[in-house]
């Protein structure tokens, strides 16, 4: 079995964030899935992104990931939301998940998956927020799923795979 990192079937992952697991190491960077002590993450901070309109995003990975978030954004039918409240500060990312979707008939084919604990209206209220033409043209689709990816995921096992029943 493959780290879901490696699997190919996430060969177009991102994250656009960052994420404490990404480390700079010289003009790159590396992934560390490890449990690391508060010391070390102090002495070799992870690149993240903060939902801020302060956030400083000179550094070479945002630099790098973004141009890609674009276009991906751009050409993919399937947009998974996990847990984030897309907070209005955070106004990269909105302009990002933007991208999915800019015009109604960009998103006739496109869906948005946004999982996480909460009110179905909440979320569809954000959404609205980042795609104004949901309300009268139902594109992209929006599926709003309360609770965890883990149930999440499992649930999708479960209907795509009897033997997860």
């Amino acid at each position: 079995m493959s780290p879901v990192h490696e699997h190919w079937l996430v060969q177009h992952l991102l994250k656009i964030n960052g994420g404490f697991e990404i480390l700079r190491r010289g003009d790159g960077y590396a992934l560390d899935y490890s449990r690391r002590t508060p010391a070390r993450v102090i002495n070799d901070p992870p690149i993240l992104m903060l939902a801020s309109r302060e956030q400083d995003y000179s550094d070479p990975y945002f630099k790098t990931v973004f141009p890609k978030v674009v276009r991906l954004m751009r050409d993919t039918t399937v947009l998974v939301i996990v847990g984030y409240s897309l907070p209005p500060d955070d106004a990269l990312i909105r302009f990002f998940l933007r991208q999915f979707a800019e015009e109604p008939e960009d998103g006739r084919q496109k869906f948005i998956f946004y999982i996480g604990p909460g009110l179905e209206g909440a979320k569809r209220k954000v959404i609205k927020e980042v795609f104004p033409t949901i309300s009268n043209k139902d594109a992209p689709r929006l599926i709003c799923y309360d609770g965890g990816f883990d149930e999440f995921a499992a649930e999708c096992l479960r209907l795509a795979d009897p033997r997860f029943n």
